[in-house]
């Protein structure tokens, strides 16, 4: 079967608070490796493979799983997308990496914006950042998350507002703007509603399409939410893959999820019709 993107949350864990988390709260949990076997148990292909968390490379041990299992099944993965914060890095997560750029396209990115900047400096880190970030893009070619020497004049930066960033406001965006690193020219952010992606399975050619976003527990759920709404969602769903497997975890997901986004735009309907 064939998989055209895989998001693998490897952790909860971060080393960092940053106050517009959408995860929430950090949390010492990793995945297991039999959620990492079970993912890739009946996959042949994967278009693009996301390790992310938390900060991906405090799994060091998952990262080295994943690579082991890619190999002893053949696997094809096209390419990889890993996204730090760069405040961890080590010779053997440099060989893991070097591991994984071997076997496909490794695309690193990292993570850095006016509030990475503010936790970075709280805990005394902006050094051991900016030089971990140039080891990577030497190495790696890694590239900032989002580049600001191309972005648009007066462009906003897109913050959804769920975990921690629930608690933020425009009062407060506007004062951490004062801010400024004398290597970043930061934008200000702009709050808006939080959007889900679309998966489907398309039987006649064997491949689930669009994102397979696994959280640390083994649970299928929406991509990039709060914890403790992925939680809610693999109760809500019953879509473990160490369960039901991969396939039919998605398929779970995929009918369950559709029921309730039908289920909502009717009740819309009813209410926009009551009020009329």
């Amino acid at each position: 079967m064939k998989v055209e993107r895989i998001y693998l949350e490897l952790t909860r864990m971060c080393t960092i608070e940053c106050e517009h988390c959408l995860r929430g709260e950090r949390r010492n949990e990793f995945m297991s490796q039999e959620t990492i076997d079970n993912v890739f148990k009946d996959v042949t292909e994967v278009e693009t493979l996301l390790l992310t968390g938390g900060e991906p490379l405090l799994a060091l041990k998952q990262i080295k799983e994943i690579l082991n299992v890619i190999h002893n099944n053949k696997i094809i993965i096209n390419s990889i997308l890993l996204i730090t914060n760069c405040t961890v890095l080590n010779d053997d997560i440099l060989n893991a990496l070097s591991d994984l750029s071997n076997d496909s396209k490794l695309n690193v990115k990292l993570s850095y914006d006016t509030f990475h900047y503010l936790e970075l400096c709280r805990l005394n880190l902006l050094d051991k950042r900016t030089e971990n970030a140039e080891i990577l893009k030497e190495k790696f070619n890694a590239s900032d998350y989002f580049d600001y020497s191309k972005a648009p004049k007066n462009s906003k930066e897109l913050i959804y507002p769920i975990g921690k960033a629930a608690n933020l406001t425009l009062k407060r965006l506007d004062e951490i703007n004062i801010v400024k690193n004398t290597n970043y020219d930061f934008n200000y952010y702009e709050l808006v509603p939080y959007t889900f992606y679309d998966t489907c399975y398309n039987e006649e050619d064997n491949e689930i399409e669009g994102i397979v976003s696994v959280d640390v527990n083994g649970n299928v759920v929406s991509y990039s939410l709060p914890f403790d709404e992925e939680d809610n969602e693999a109760l809500t769903y019953d879509s473990n893959i160490n369960k039901n497997g991969l396939l039919n975890a998605c398929l779970n997901y995929i009918n369950n999820k559709n029921q309730d986004e039908f289920k909502n735009e009717t009740l819309k309907v009813y209410k926009k019709i009551k009020n009329a």
